[in-house]
């Protein structure tokens, strides 16, 4: 870590600094009632806005730079043009000084959180000043917001973290705890990091509210202080009341740097705040002593997990992470943690893949390989392949990458006992066409999809063809299916996977109670589904909706005899 430059001008501590969206610049707020905006490559203060009456306790700038927000102790949210310096309006109707602010992404309407416990909606472009919207849930003071395109995150004192969703009109509320003085949303938007005055900072899921890791070593009991993220989530960094910044690995939880930035032990000062550079590996620091260090990171101090974990190295990433079939058994948060971090390295999730698909090859060739366990093959892919489906969707953000890999996986071993799987995914469907009657509408298709998907890794599709020819007709001429809608869908299915599967349902079942054997003999030879060998299969008593009807096996071989011939190839 080393120190680039120190920004001075403030006379009295510093409560926030924020970059804009470029990272060009930086705007910072004091108790000296003033916003600074400055160039930290030059230490160069480019404009002081004075306008506050008390201190300025948070600054939130628009997405197109063209203005900023700024909030503290005199009640008043004020909304700034940055090139003229001059307040454009004054927002005021909080009954206590305001904490923290944000701009929504269009910056036309600005969030305000108040020691008066509310949370206030502001509209730039209307004509009145008053809120458009109160939330009043937080049971004491509002410390911290941060806004995304449909979310909103607000911390509160009474220990509450409070996500409001836009666009579906809900609240979660998870319970930290502890008074929570930073929260924020991570640069993916799926995690949250927030910080209380338990000396804990504390990472949680976004969907589910659980805790994925904690971060301790840093003292923060008494004062606000404003912990971040680095721009590509693989660090935690807060300050200290001590003076010091510390500096987390994301996944291990681990403390990577310590740096006495505003002193140490006795004479180090409450560091307020730490902002990240958007897009390079630079932050700054504020703190009560009155100046902005502003600090490059060291590529081989700050990202040494990176440089270990994310070679392109099979040996180096095995011995890191002692593969993924063990990550597996620790659990989804490993898995989520980690491609956190390595989707943000270049080349980071190429490793991560491999052992991926490695997993499930190896797991998907044991369960093929299994004789023993042939009866239950075919639904112990289906569930394989679900479990990998969801661990794709909850940890690995749906992404298709990974998607393309369980493809790839599934095509590499399914063919490892040649034409067996096509006969089982056949007998499959058999099994549930007769044997469905306690599943619902519902069920049957999830298992008839499942069977489909893993039909499409085949490549002996001729093979299940043929057995499930066979199967559909002694199903209907016997009446063993337990549902004619089911025989339906399925046929419409495999219709849309241009099989050669001909037999119309409605053929089938507009049979009247008076169909005559001969009839139903020629039907089936229209349909071409029945060779000499399948015929010889048959009873002579053939139920069809209701009516016996009887024939031979010798009159069935005879018709057989004189029908065209089937164009596609026999039943094995």
């Amino acid at each position: 870590m080393k120190r680039i430059n120190t920004l001075k001008g403030h006379t009295g501590a510093v409560n926030v600094a924020v970059f804009n969206k470029g990272g060009d610049y930086v705007a910072t707020g004091g108790a000296d009632k003033t916003v600074k905006l400055w160039n930290p490559a030059s230490a160069l203060c480019v404009k002081t806005y004075t306008g506050h009456g008390y201190e300025v306790l948070d600054i939130a700038i628009s997405s197109d730079n063209a203005k900023f927000t700024s909030v503290g102790g005199d009640k008043a949210a004020l909304l700034w043009d940055v090139g003229t310096g001059k307040v454009i309006r004054r927002f005021t109707g909080h009954a206590a000084r305001i904490n923290s602010c944000a701009f929504n992404a269009d910056a036309t309407v600005i969030v305000t959180g108040s020691y008066d416990a509310t949370v206030k909606f502001w509209d730039c472009r209307a004509q009145t000043y008053t809120p458009i919207q109160t939330l009043s849930d937080a049971k004491d003071s509002v410390s911290s917001i941060h806004l995304t395109a449909q979310e909103i995150l607000t911390g509160s004192i009474d220990g509450k973290l409070r996500v409001y969703d836009i666009r579906m009109g809900m609240c979660t509320v998870d319970d930290v705890g502890h008074s929570i003085t930073s929260a924020r949303f991570s640069n993916d938007e799926n995690c949250m990091l927030v910080s209380s005055l338990d000396g804990t900072i504390r990472l949680f899921d976004k969907e589910n509210g659980e805790m994925l890791a904690s971060y301790k070593g840093h003292k923060n009991t008494d004062y606000k202080v404003i912990s971040t993220l680095s721009n590509d989530d693989a660090h935690v960094l807060s300050g200290s009341e001590d003076g010091r910044i510390c500096v987390w690995d994301l996944v291990e939880g681990d403390m990577v740097e310590t740096i006495a930035a505003h002193g140490s032990g006795a004479t180090g000062r409450l560091v307020t705040c730490v902002a990240y550079h958007p897009k390079e590996d630079a932050f700054v620091s504020t703190s009560v002593r009155g100046f902005v260090p502003a600090w490059v990171c060291v590529e081989s101090v700050l990202h040494p997990p990176h440089s270990s974990i994310c070679k392109d190295n099979t040996e180096a990433l095995m011995a890191r992470t002692q593969g993924v079939k063990s990550i597996w058994d620790m659990g989804l948060d490993v898995f989520r943690l980690a491609f956190l971090v390595f989707s943000r390295a270049p080349n980071g999730l190429v490793n991560i893949r491999k052992y991926f698909g490695d997993y499930i090859a190896k797991v998907g060739l044991s369960i093929v390989n299994d004789v023993n366990r042939d009866p239950t093959m075919i639904l112990n892919l289906i569930a394989f392949k679900k479990r990998m489906e969801t661990l794709t969707n909850t940890t690995f953000a749906s992404s298709k990458e990974f998607m393309l890999v369980i493809r790839e996986s599934f095509e590499k071993f399914i063919h490892k006992r040649h034409n067996k799987p096509a006969e089982l995914i056949a007998k499959t469907c058999r099994f549930t066409h007769e044997n469905g009657e306690g599943n619902t509408e519902t069920e049957t298709e999830e298992v008839f999809d499942q069977c489909l998907a893993l039909f499409r890794f085949i490549d002996s599709k001729d093979v299940f063809e043929a057995f499930y020819k066979k199967d559909l007709a002694k199903r209907l001429l016997l009446g063993k299916s337990s549902s004619v809608d089911s025989d339906k869908s399925m046929l419409a299915k495999l219709k849309l996977l241009n099989l050669a599967i001909h037999l119309t349902a409605a053929k089938y079942y507009n049979f009247s109670a008076g169909t005559s054997a001969n009839n139903l003999q020629r039907l089936l030879h229209e349909q071409a589904l029945w060779t000499q060998n399948s015929l010889a299969e048959l009873t002579g008593a053939l139920c069809f909706k209701g009516e016996l009807l009887k024939c031979s096996i010798a009159s069935l071989a005879a018709v057989d005899s004189t029908a065209p011939a089937s164009p596609r190839k026999a039943a094995p």
